[in-house]
């Protein structure tokens, strides 16, 4: 199947969306994390805590994963458009998309660290 380079622009662009989707979904997990541990930590058991650590940190990973398969496929549209003596698609360049990871990489060891702290927290007040 032969594409012309309108279509793998047009792929280029479908996969930044699907790239800043994924990131606007884990920053309201995050955000919604945050708030449970914050506002529950004196109704949450330390079961709870876990379970809700291990959910997160699944889901990010999960991200995680959709963040990588889609930094691939993007190359890959590239490559097949230098390949076939087109100009590669305009990328935003390393730093959004090293900031992007950074971002996202601080922000969930952020969160599952404040989640231990509010789990140990409560072992010292004896919840």
């Amino acid at each position: 199947m032969h594409m012309n380079p309108a279509d793998y622009y047009a792929l280029q662009m479908q996969l930044t969306e699907v790239v800043n989707g994924l990131f606007q979904i884990w920053l309201g997990f995050t955000f919604a994390t945050i708030v449970a541990f914050h506002f529950g930590n004196t109704k949450m058991t330390g079961i709870l805590v876990v379970f809700v650590e291990i959910l997160y940190l699944g889901a990010s990973v999960v991200f995680a994963g959709y963040y990588f398969n889609m930094g691939v496929v993007s190359i890959h549209y590239n490559n097949m458009l230098v390949e076939a003596g087109y100009a590669p698609h305009p990328s935003p360049g390393s730093l959004v998309v090293f900031g992007l990871f950074a971002l996202y990489a601080f922000g969930t060891i952020g969160t599952c660290a404040y989640g231990i702290y509010i789990h140990r927290k409560q072992k010292r007040i004896g919840m």
